[in-house]
Parts: structure tokens; C-alpha cells; sequence
């Protein structure tokens, strides 16, 4: 009797390495300010705000996850599939950090 090859998408390094990719569009996808932009600080900050609020939105309905932020949103606790980080960066960064750790579990 010989085994079947797994679907990629059924071994947890393949789901871990998707869901790190996922993750790291949404971190990049949150506005940053550019200096050049003529756009005043406060519209910015506005969209900013709006943008984080929806993706914290979209990640705390993630089952597993785990969020927190501090009020002015820089503090960032985030867990999600037993991997958990931490920064004083933002969400975004908070994101990235956890597509990193992700890649490096979903390769072991």
C-alpha cells in the first residue's frame, strides 16, 4: 500500500507560509506618511486610523488570534496560531514580525 502525497495546502508549514504572506499584504497595505505627499498630517492620520481599525478588526476574527494595542496604537501585542509577538512599532510591524516568526516555523 503506498501513501498518497499530502495537498501542499493540507501540511501545516504550507498553510503557516500562506497565512505569513497574507499577513504581510495586510501590514504593508496600512498607510505611511510621506513627506512628499501634500497631504496635511491630520487627513493622514485619519486614514491611518481607519485603515489599523479595520485590520484589527479583520485579525481579531481570525480564530486563535489575540490583540492589543496600546491607545496611541504603537504598543502591539499580537498572537495568532501559537505564534505571538510583540513591538512598539504599530500593527504593521506587528504584522511583519509575525510573517517573519511564521516563516521560520513553517521551514522547521
Amino acid at each position: 500500500m503506498t501513501q498518497e502525497p499530502q495537498d501542499s495546502a493540507s501540511q501545516p508549514g504550507a498553510q503557516l507560509t500562506a497565512l505569513a504572506e497574507l499577513m504581510d499584504n495586510w501590514g504593508a497595505a496600512l498607510p505611511r506618511w510621506d513627506s512628499q505627499v501634500a497631504e496635511p498630517w491630520f487627513f493622514f492620520l485619519e486614514r491611518a486610523y481607519s485603515a489599523e481599525t479595520g485590520l484589527a478588526e479583520r485579525l481579531r476574527r481570525l480564530p486563535t488570534c489575540r490583540l492589543s494595542m496600546c491607545p496611541l496604537r504603537e504598543q502591539v501585542r499580537l498572537s495568532l496560531a501559537g505564534i505571538s509577538v510583540e513591538t512598539d512599532r504599530g500593527l504593521a510591524a506587528a504584522c511583519q514580525a509575525w510573517a517573519q516568526e511564521a516563516r521560520v516555523l513553517g521551514r522547521s
